[in-house]
């Protein structure tokens, strides 16, 4: 056989095997067509062509070309469904959709309608603000008919002249009926028969009810003792992912006092759903999964970018994508992500030869075979970045060079590490990016990471020996510590570790240390690896309120006498709560009221509000499971009681308000965090103040208070 009908016979194969990966390329099939039994369509010049592939293939594609299926939002009425992912090319499922679970309603308060005499109402019910559904029907409360009262006298009888009298309703004041009663007669004597009321009894107000004559002359008058409250429910509120609830309370339906107060139930967790990421190419950014609540979007894992893995060449074409291999270069930075603004230019020998302005792509150069040396102008990417120039060469054998750049390192700083070290290391100073750092076996080299933003943050390493990565705090903290004992992994992660970085560490400096045995140098890669866990220290506070009624009546309390600071060396000193009136009053329930000073110097220190305006003072609330759920302020409770917000804020006179359960209990809760009276406690604020004079510990936290004497 001749030399050409060997190539002749080598093209008909290659052709032959070219049409069978085409026709089994998305039904992933090595058997041969049934062409019998294939459905056809035909063209215009009635030629036969293979249909395309059916919705919901089980084929696989040689590579599949994701395609994301949109998912749905669960609503409060109706099922929701994760996104899905599927081959655009042969429909095959590769992330199947999952559904989500209906949402929650979103309560709100059906506001009840009290019934009158004369027309019905309603009780107070919840319905959802989304869908309108109702969750607790209103139940009709019946007309309440009018409730007669007693005779009540408007003209007392007198000899030869009758007397006028009325019933009226007790609740809406309507008159009943109204009639004459007969005159007396001469020598007629006041006598009480039966006792009727004039003002019923209510649990707010003693009634009153008197003894006449039937003359209608009033003969005596006594009180009627107070009734009990009629409970009413007070309807809580489901908690949702955005907002906390309540429980159910009770209240009296006619004074509306509150019975049993209804406590805040903690906000419910996110309803997560699944937002899905894309893989990244040789030349596309790609992302990872996140997550987001389907309730209320919030982002609860957010989206990583994924940088472009670059070209792969082998043989001649890229392994993943089959581009040609041509002369070329691809520029990263050390986490992999393309960088910008670069011009490259093409040397051979000492002679340039070309000049490319690179913008993150893979840049092909068309050049004659030779070698090549390149050179990076990296003035315009605003970065200070270094990288190896041994490397960057193209021949023949490589011609394309993927080069790294590096953050380039600062000069090392002096960071002195006290007993029982007793050493003055280097360290490094650093942010996100990638170092190449040199390092001096068994022994530490420091690294001082100042973050820019709140995050999770991974440290790795590229190295050839095993080196350990550990967390010491910030450099304040190194100072005389022994690092191999207090050294701490915060949490593995890969070959290296991550910390959390919140809103309060920017600004700071973490330490890091990396010993090896036998390293002389690595490579340290630091990555922004998504937002941080949320924490109770990071939430808002919420004010710390008491009732406005209530706060107005302490606001209106007498003031008489003169005020009088409290003296915390009286060891028989007390503070006692009387219930009645809701104050603590000085040694007995009828003790003196106290006060607190909000506004003026007092003998131990600045007054509350110059607190107040330097720090938050608040606490934390518990759930019944010992689980904090809440952060409250208490600063809201003291300005509510008119204490300026801010220290140069002028008031013309002294703020004393009454000492409340609410006040007394910010007093102590600030005072106990700052050990103010902490017996043997630096920080006890009478140690000095006093000079040593004993001082009534239980009732210390009175320093702001005082009382009216006269």
């Amino acid at each position: 056989m001749t030399n050409m009908k060997k190539i002749a016979l080598i093209l008909s194969v290659c052709l032959l095997l070219i049409a069978l990966v085409s026709i089994t390329a998305c039904t992933g099939s090595d058997k041969k067509p049934d062409t019998d039994k294939s459905p056809e369509t035909k063209t215009e010049d009635n030629e036969t062509m293979p249909e395309e592939p059916e919705t919901g293939g089980t084929g696989a594609c040689l590579s599949h070309k994701e395609e994301i299926v949109a998912g749905k939002a669960p609503s409060c009425t109706e099922d929701g469904l994760t996104e899905g992912k599927i081959c655009s090319v042969c429909k095959t499922v590769i992330v199947e959709q999952e559904a989500i679970a209906k949402l929650y309603h979103t309560e709100v308060i059906i506001e009840s309608i009290s019934a009158t005499c004369t027309e019905a109402g309603y009780t107070s019910g919840k319905k959802c603000a989304v869908c309108d559904e109702i969750i607790i029907a209103p139940v009709e409360i019946p007309a309440l008919d009018h409730l007669e009262s007693d005779w009540i006298i408007d003209k007392t009888s007198e000899v030869g002249a009758d007397g006028l009298r009325h019933t009226e309703c007790v609740r809406c004041s309507e008159i009943i009926t109204t009639e004459n009663f007969p005159a007396i007669t001469e020598g007629h004597v006041h006598e009480g028969k039966e006792w009727a009321v004039v003002s019923p009894a209510t649990c707010t107000a003693e009634g009153i009810k008197v003894l006449r004559c039937d003359c209608g002359v009033e003969i005596e008058r006594a009180s009627i003792e107070k009734t009990e409250h009629i409970e009413e429910i007070t309807i809580g509120i489901a908690p949702t992912c955005m907002t906390t609830g309540l429980t159910d309370g009770k209240k009296c339906s006619v004074c509306q006092k509150i019975l049993v107060a209804q406590q805040t139930i903690a906000s419910k967790a996110h309803t997560e759903i699944t937002m899905l990421g894309r893989a990244a190419t040789c030349t596309e950014t790609g992302s990872t999964d996140g997550k987001k609540c389907a309730f209320c979007s919030q982002i609860t894992l957010a989206q990583l970018s994924v940088p472009p893995t670059g070209h792969s060449f082998a043989d001649g074409a890229c392994t993943a994508c089959a581009l040609a291999e041509t002369y070329g270069v691809w520029i990263v930075d050390g986490l992999g992500n393309p960088i910008s603004d670069v011009i490259v230019k093409i040397l051979k020998g000492d002679e340039l030869v070309k000049m490319y302005p690179y913008n993150g792509q893979y840049l092909p150069f068309e050049l004659e075979d030779g070698e090549y040396r390149i050179e990076l102008d990296l003035s315009q990417t605003g970065r200070d970045f270094v990288y190896d120039a041994d490397s960057c060469v193209m021949s023949p054998e490589k011609r394309s060079v993927k080069i790294e750049l590096r953050n380039k390192l600062s000069e090392p700083t002096s960071i002195f590490v006290g007993y029982p070290i007793l050493a003055d290391y280097q360290a490094y100073n650093v942010t996100s990016g990638s170092y190449e750092l040199t390092l001096t076996p068994n022994d530490y080299t420091f690294i001082i990471f100042r973050p820019s933003a709140s995050a999770v943050y991974t440290l790795t390493y590229v190295c050839d020996s095993e080196l350990t990565v550990s967390y010491h705090g910030s450099s304040f903290f190194v100072q005389g510590e022994d690092l191999s004992g207090s050294s701490e992994a915060i949490a593995k992660y890969k070959n290296g570790l991550s910390v959390d970085v919140f809103p309060g560490n920017i600004g700071g400096d973490l330490v890091f240390a990396i010993k090896s045995e036998s390293a002389t140098s690595c490579i340290l890669n630091i990555a922004n690896a998504g937002d941080p866990g949320t924490r109770l220290e990071d939430e808002p506070w919420s004010p710390y309120l008491e009732d406005d009624a209530t706060v107005s009546a302490q606001l209106s309390a007498p003031k008489e006498g003169t005020y009088t600071e409290i003296d915390l060396t009286d060891t028989s000193l007390k503070a006692v709560f009387n219930e009645k009136d809701g104050y603590y009053h000085l040694n007995s329930e009828d003790g003196p009221i106290i006060f607190i000073d909000l506004t003026t110097d007092s003998k131990y220190i600045s007054s509350i509000q110059v607190i107040c305006a330097n720090q938050r003072m608040g606490t934390y609330i518990y759930d019944i499971n010992g689980d904090v759920v809440e952060k409250r302020s208490y600063n809201e409770l003291f300005h509510q009681y008119g204490m300026p917000s801010t220290k140069e804020e002028k008031v013309e006179q002294a703020i004393r308000v009454p000492l409340t359960e609410k006040l007394a209990e910010a007093i102590k809760t600030f005072g106990d965090k700052n050990s103010w009276w902490a017996e043997g406690s630096d920080a006890n604020i009478f140690t000095k103040l006093l000079l040593g004079t004993p001082y009534n510990r239980e009732y210390a936290w009175l320093l702001f208070c005082g009382y009216y004497a006269d």
